[in-house]
């Protein structure tokens, strides 16, 4: 099981200062939906703070059914994304300036 506390955490987000943006997609009968199961136009688009339960609701990030919860953040020059693959979940950290990658150890982002 996952967290996306522990997933930011991991990546080194800084929940004092980043910003972290939740696409609410519940519906009656999924408390938190995956990406693909809900309708866009009752999506609710919220800035949260680090107290936020969202950010401690473990979900299943193995394959099957995606059950990340929706959100895009940025801490300093990183952004950070869910990335699915046939339900399989990860988070990504991006740099924001594409030199960044130039003197860097770490791979280009490839989703």
């Amino acid at each position: 099981m996952a967290t996306l506390r522990k997933w930011l955490t991991e990546k080194g987000f800084d929940f004092k200062t980043g910003v972290i943006v939740f696409e609410d997609t519940r519906q009656d009968h999924h408390p938190y939906n995956s990406p693909v199961h809900y309708y866009e136009s009752q999506a609710v688009r919220s800035i949260i703070d680090f107290q936020h339960p969202i950010l401690d609701h473990e979900f299943d990030d193995g394959y099957g059914s995606a059950q990340c919860p929706r959100i895009v953040a940025r801490s300093g020059d990183f952004l950070f994304v869910p990335l699915e693959y046939d339900g399989s979940t990860q988070l990504v950290k991006i740099n924001v300036n594409p030199e960044y990658y130039l003197d860097s150890d770490e791979s280009t982002p490839y989703l």
